[in-house]
């Protein structure tokens, strides 16, 4: 049996060099050089001329390694394997420190291919390929290693060459002229819609169930906001491939993925908004090219909805159970959901993300007490459970104790499945325990968002709302608004399993 495992590669261009002549004089018919006269007057002054400022290309760009052959396991089964590792042929200190930055980040993989080929262990097998990009003097390399089971990681180096600097994404960012802002809120958007691409339509009752997903998306949401920028490739056409980790039930549970986004391109707020106002919803919700807010027309304020981060197409509020919710059609298909009734609790508005176990749905309807999302055929799928399954969920992600330490204080917070809430306080010397309860009122940028609601042993009440990045094996706590009770500020308290 043949098995083949072959990359096309990137070839790279090597540096050409070029043979100069000298100039030659004019020779005499004797056969003498002849000597060029002096001029009977000096030459015209004229202003001197700039240099014209060098131009880069692939010439470059070359490899620092390559390796390229096939081999024959045990099993009799061919393999063909593909290692190229790029370096910059540039003259300077800064050139050479990148090209030692590439070797540090490879060396590890190609040592261990070497070990895999020497062996003929195709199991250990992969590929790494390079390529590059050009904006004006800056070259953009990508080195790319892709696995034997279809996984792929990517190392991203951006060097200007006229400068001689290497450039990290922030300072990219600012050369092609984007703001932070716009590139953060640009990889969320895209990293939420590739998990919701991947997941909304999943089974919750399958594998982890809806906890372990909505885990997952709080996690790929929070990482794409995290303070090193989500590493990028420009494109010729101005938009950008970026290449965020998206979070997934099998294997490692992240994995790095080429998405595309694109900046200027799209007018938002044209045409009318989508605005649904229920009599049985007391507020009234409206979608337009800002996103999606809620309006109390009692007291004339107005909030915006966060964790939003799809294309809405609909929207429908409706009582179903004891509370109230505004639900929201995507372009893809999917159903998210606002829980009205506790999100206007404590005045903090945010989607839930999406209903996991739907896709393909055309509209939503309201009757018998309840919410229905209508597929393409017709079928309507009632929302109340899935609404249920969601927010259990999110109990079940947090529910446990947990411990943290901070300049010799610490905390412990207990969570339980059924929304009780304990928070015990050691701080110099001193022991609080407050006690309450929590409700996860959704998703934001920052992971789950999350209000707790808390009485202390003199009586005092407090609510803080928290921002709560689920990783695996601790949380994230930052204070989101409300009362700051564990003094975070704009810090992270980082919260491991405590010992019981």
């Amino acid at each position: 049996m043949k098995r083949t495992f072959r990359i096309f590669l990137f070839a790279a261009i090597l540096a050409a060099f070029l043979m100069g002549c000298s100039p030659l004089l004019p020779v005499s018919p004797s056969g003498e050089t002849a000597v060029p006269s002096e001029p009977s007057a000096p030459p015209a002054t004229t202003a001197p001329t700039e240099e014209p400022a060098p131009t880069f290309d692939d010439s470059v760009l070359g490899e620092a390694y390559t390796n390229e052959g096939t081999f024959t396991d045990a099993w009799g089964s061919d393999w063909s394997y593909s290692l190229h590792v790029p370096r910059l042929l540039l003259d300077s200190p800064a050139a050479e420190e990148l090209n030692s930055k590439i070797h540090r980040d490879l060396s590890g993989i190609i040592s261990s291919m070497e070990t895999a080929i020497e062996q003929s262990t195709p199991a250990e097998l992969c590929s790494v390929r390079w390529e590059r990009v050009w904006t004006d003097s800056i070259v953009s390399l990508a080195v790319i290693v892709e696995y034997a089971e279809g996984t792929s990681h990517y190392y991203i180096y951006h060097f200007d060459c006229a400068n001689s600097i290497e450039l990290d994404s922030a300072h990219m960012l600012r050369r092609l002229g984007i703001s932070m802002d716009d590139y953060t809120a640009a990889v969320r958007r895209a990293a939420a819609q590739a998990f919701d691409r991947q997941y909304a339509g999943f089974d919750p009752a399958i594998g982890g169930g809806a906890a372990y997903l909505l885990q997952l998306r709080a996690m790929t949401v929070a990482a794409a906001g995290n303070s090193d920028p989500v590493p990028f490739l420009p494109n010729e056409d101005g938009s950008l491939r970026i290449f965020p980790s998206i979070g997934s039930i099998a294997g490692a549970g992240w994995y790095m993925t080429p998405l595309t986004v694109s900046f200027g391109s799209a007018e938002t707020g044209t045409g009318a908004p989508i605005q649904s106002n229920s009599s049985d919803v007391w507020a009234a919700i409206t979608l337009d090219g800002t996103g999606l807010q809620v309006s109390f027309e009692s007291s004339g304020k107005n909030y915006p909805v966060s964790g939003c981060y799809a294309d809405y197409t609909a929207l429908l509020a409706a009582n179903i159970g004891p509370d109230a919710y505004v639900f929201a059609l995507t372009a893809g298909g999917f159903v998210e959901a606002v829980n009205m009734t506790a999100c206007s609790r404590f005045e903090t508005f945010c989607s839930m993300g999406p209903l996991y176990g739907l896709s393909g749905i055309t509209s939503l309807e309201a009757g018998n007490g309840t919410a229905y999302a209508v597929d393409a055929g017709g079928a309507k799928h009632d929302l109340l459970p899935l609404v249920q399954s969601v927010e259990s969920g999110f109990s079940a992600i947090l529910s446990g104790a947990w411990e943290a330490n901070r300049e010799g204080d610490a905390f412990r917070l207990r969570f339980g499945e059924d929304g009780a809430c304990t928070l015990e306080e050691a701080r110099q010397g001193s022991r609080v325990t407050s006690t309450g309860a929590l409700t996860v009122l959704g998703m934001g940028d920052g992971g789950l968002l999350c209000a707790c609601s808390l009485t202390q042993p003199d009586g005092n009440e407090l609510t803080a709302i928290w921002s709560i990045e689920p990783s695996f094996g601790s949380l994230q706590l930052c204070a989101f608004s409300g009362e700051d009770v564990l003094d975070i500020g704009a810090d992270v308290l980082r919260f491991e399993p405590a010992q019981e």
